[in-house]
């Protein structure tokens, strides 16, 4: 879902940087140079989200990573345990019977 929304506002993104987004002017300098103003802050504010979002795709990217670790770490510990304990069952028992 989070593709499909990213895609969404990214072609957003796209079409109010483009031309037909752009209104021109009204023929009232203070109007337009207020408006110029907001624009520019609006899109200073979506820079900064958009640095936030990546910020935290890379943060829970290593959350991710982390866990992932931790989980391998825990996995080849018990294989090893295990690893450990089935030859020496099996040499006990051959021991047994050879005796």
């Amino acid at each position: 879902m989070n593709e499909k929304t990213d895609s969404l506002f990214g072609s957003m993104r796209n079409c109010c940087k483009s031309e037909s987004f752009n209104f021109g002017t009204t023929g009232n300098a203070a109007f337009d140079d207020w408006r110029r103003e907001e624009l520019e802050r609006l899109a200073e504010e979506r820079r900064k989200l958009e640095e936030a979002r990546a910020e935290f795709e890379a943060y829970a990217a290593e959350l991710r990573r982390a866990r992932d670790k931790e989980e391998f770490d825990r996995f080849m510990a018990e294989r090893h345990s295990n690893a450990k304990k089935t030859p020496a069952a099996r040499g006990k028992t051959g021991s047994k019977g050879d005796a």
